[in-house]
């Protein structure tokens, strides 16, 4: 039986916890070993991913360049493109700018928001990438949006008013086939503003004539497309024989031509007759069918001008479905 006496464990102890005692050297020396260990790991992981993100950019710029190849593109539109590539959002492939229509709408409005310099580039770009949303149910962001067919109401030189009709969409321009009684001769460059509907309201955009061949207009295209608000609606030059009466006030109708018609009032004159009328008076207004039923609406007097001949009302009681007929009889009028 082995027996160990106090001095001779103390001596054991002593043996065991002496390679635990470091000289402040060697704790320097441990830790330095240890951050060269971690500043090295930290070094390869920064090359791994900087080596992964370079082949991820070099596969993303093959993909943007074969897509390009593709297009036939001008020099304008190479250049348009560049400039572009400079409002991606960060950690964005620039493949994305030419294969995802969100990504290409976050750059084009950046650079629409400095300058309108690209703006016909960037409508072409639109028709060669393939990023036009033709729909009725679409909020548009482009002319190259509207679909084929689109009824359209053109203002030529802020008074002409023409009705027509998208018959053909390109990159370079909108052509349309005007109304019944077709377009009178308009010089090349005119200005005009042309209005047009969908399920999400009425839009408007500003352009300009380029050519007028055999009978159809060709106009540029806009990437500056506006909502005309609930308030604000359309008002439309036309010319409709119809019926008014001032309410408490006489119990039959008078004759009125409609001079002009919008989804929130009209104008009109009386035929033959000049009653005494002042802002403020309510009226009923009877109108010859539209969308084959005549529009029977109150509305009030806000203003009167030329002389006291141009009565000017706004309707108080009328349901949004009939507001819409209307608006619809003004872009289908020819």
């Amino acid at each position: 039986m082995l027996v160990l006496d106090e001095e001779r464990l103390q001596y054991i102890f002593n043996e065991i916890t002496k390679g635990f005692a470091h000289s402040p050297l060697e704790i320097i020396i441990f830790f330095i070993s240890v951050i060269a260990i971690v500043a090295g790991f930290l070094f390869v992981s920064r090359q791994y991913a900087k080596a992964r993100k370079e082949k991820i950019e070099k596969e993303a710029r093959s993909k943007y360049e074969k897509i390009i190849e593709k297009l036939s593109l001008t020099h304008q539109q190479l250049k348009t493109l560049e400039i572009l590539q400079h409002y991606l959002p960060k950690q964005k492939p620039v493949n994305l700018l030419v294969e995802n229509r969100h990504i290409f709408n976050i750059c084009t409005n950046l650079l629409k928001s400095e300058t309108d310099r690209y703006d016909s580039e960037i409508s072409a770009l639109r028709f060669k990438l393939g990023f036009r949303i033709s729909g009725s149910t679409r909020v548009p962001v482009s002319s190259i949006d509207l679909p084929d067919g689109a009824r359209l109401i053109m203002v030529i030189n802020n008074r002409l008013q023409k009705n027509g009709i998208l018959s053909k969409v390109t990159e370079q321009y909108l052509e349309i086939e005007p109304g019944r009684n077709g377009l009178l001769k308009i010089h090349t460059g005119s200005p005009l503003r042309v209005y047009f509907k969908n399920q999400n309201g009425i839009f408007y955009f500003n352009s300009k004539i380029i050519a007028q061949t055999r009978g159809t207009l060709r106009i540029a295209h806009s990437e500056r497309i506006r909502k005309i608000q609930r308030r604000q609606y359309y008002r439309k030059k036309v010319k409709l024989l119809s019926l008014v009466r001032v309410i408490n006030r006489d119990p039959g109708y008078r004759k009125v031509i409609i001079m002009d018609l919008s989804g929130g009032g009209a104008s009109f004159q009386f035929i033959d007759y000049s009653p005494d009328l002042r802002p403020g008076e309510t009226i009923e207004l009877v109108t010859p069918p539209i969308k084959r039923k005549p529009v029977k609406a109150t509305a009030k007097i806000v203003r009167i001008t030329d002389r006291g001949k141009l009565y000017h009302i706004e309707f108080e009681e009328i349901s949004e479905n009939l507001r819409e007929e209307i608006i619809s009889y003004l872009f289908s009028k020819h």
